[in-house]
């Protein structure tokens, strides 16, 4: 019994042999291959690292700066609105942390931010 169950493993693989280009050509022919576009393979590096520094993606990007807006498109899988309003406090943090002169700049101590 063990005998007969190895040599089924073996030929398993002989018989599937003929079955891959046969599937090969019958996707290529359909349109179906995969084809590796550059300008594909770019923009999808680009979304990664967008995405990875910021949490958001290019789109979202335009969008944000089109409508004044913090937007970002993953938001609607939350139940979430797309674009909500800037953080006030840290747009107050910013106004007061730049100085109006050089010489102001020179005097003032330094800001940290938590």
């Amino acid at each position: 019994m063990k005998q007969k169950h190895l040599i089924n493993q073996i030929e398993a693989p002989r018989r599937a042999g003929p079955m891959i280009p046969v599937a090969l050509a019958v996707a290529v022919l359909s349109g179906c291959a995969p084809v590796i576009n550059p300008v594909t393979v770019v923009s999808l590096i680009l979304d990664g690292v967008s995405y990875a520094t910021t949490g958001k993606g290019p789109t979202d990007h335009v969008i944000s700066g089109v409508t004044d807006r913090d937007c970002a498109m993953y938001r609607t899988l939350f139940d979430e609105p797309v674009c909500a309003p800037h953080d006030e406090k840290a747009d107050d943090i910013e106004k007061a942390a730049l100085p109006e002169t050089f010489e102001d700049a020179m005097q003032a101590p330094p800001v940290y931010l938590d």
